[in-house]
């Protein structure tokens, strides 16, 4: 799947609220134990994050992580990840297909927006896809370079 890289320069004048529409879905933080749910909804996308990425970013920043959920199923995902008030990333901003176009990842840019731009991070990237260009445009994002995820698997050792 391709990706890009997207960056955001946070100013005093740029503000970091984004309009949303009216949903109906429930919103809240994503939790070890809504952990299941979000890697179904993963597999769905065709993401290649593994279980591991997903613990990794949730204890970098506890409290940085954020669901949709429609019932008990987690509809949609995002994180973040702050290094410190220069930089910070988010990711995983995943929606299922029969949940697009209906303002949740907007919501949930939003969420870990606020949550950022509140701490005074200045500068905010995250890895995209092409399906959410035109928001990450209307966030401020602006592209930056391609990404590619490398892994190597297991590797002999010869003496």
């Amino acid at each position: 799947m391709e990706s890009s890289l997207w960056s955001r320069r946070n100013s005093r004048t740029s503000g970091c609220r984004a309009v949303e529409k009216d949903l109906s879905f429930r919103f809240g933080p994503l939790k070890e134990s809504d952990l299941w749910s979000a890697l179904r909804l993963q597999a769905r996308a065709q993401w290649n994050q593994t279980e591991q990425d997903w613990r990794r970013v949730m204890e970098l920043d506890p409290g940085g992580s954020f669901a949709a959920f429609d019932g008990g199923n987690v509809v949609g995902t995002t994180t973040t990840a702050a290094y410190g008030n220069d930089l910070a990333w988010i990711g995983m901003v995943i929606v299922g297909e029969e949940y697009r176009r209906r303002g949740i990842a907007t919501r949930l840019m939003r969420s870990a927006l606020d949550r950022l731009c509140g701490a005074g991070v200045s500068t905010i990237k995250l890895d995209a896809t092409p399906d959410g260009r035109s928001l990450y445009e209307s966030l401020g994002f602006i592209p930056e370079s391609l990404i590619e995820r490398w892994e190597c698997g297991s590797v002999a050792i010869v003496e």
